[in-house]
């Protein structure tokens, strides 16, 4: 991805439409601005966009232990764009469950072991 298109919209549903497309933000938010639409942003290639994996690994309520899991998601690059290049640790549940996530496989395997690790060694009482 080099650039990204910032296209003008206007209504919803079936009254939904385009009504331009710019690739500078601020000409697209000033058209927005006098034609009452919304601005929508979104890669621009200049080459067919890959396909790339994602990786996760993650366990529901650790208070049980349960064995972590892991699978792994193909999509286009440009919807894998939010994820880590190496990975990420998110807790939530109020911390009682645990995903990691990324683009690297093992970065992800040692991301969530580690903190898995941690995690069980508190409720164990030896940390």
């Amino acid at each position: 991805m080099s650039a990204k298109v910032y296209v003008v919209t206007r209504g919803s549903y079936s009254d939904y439409r385009i009504e331009a497309c710019f690739t500078d933000k601020a000409l697209a938010e000033a058209h927005a601005s006098k034609a009452g639409g919304e601005v929508e942003e979104y890669p621009l290639f200049e080459r067919m966009p890959r396909r790339v994996s994602v990786y996760f690994k993650s366990t529901g309520h650790y208070a049980h232990l349960g064995e972590p899991h892991e699978h792994t998601t193909v999509m286009w690059e440009y919807e894998a764009a939010e994820f880590s290049p190496r990975a990420r640790v998110i807790e939530y549940n109020r911390g009682h469950g645990l995903r990691s996530e990324g683009r690297d496989k093992e970065a992800v395997r040692k991301a969530f072991d580690d903190r898995w690790a941690q995690m069980r060694a508190v409720k164990a009482g030896i940390a």
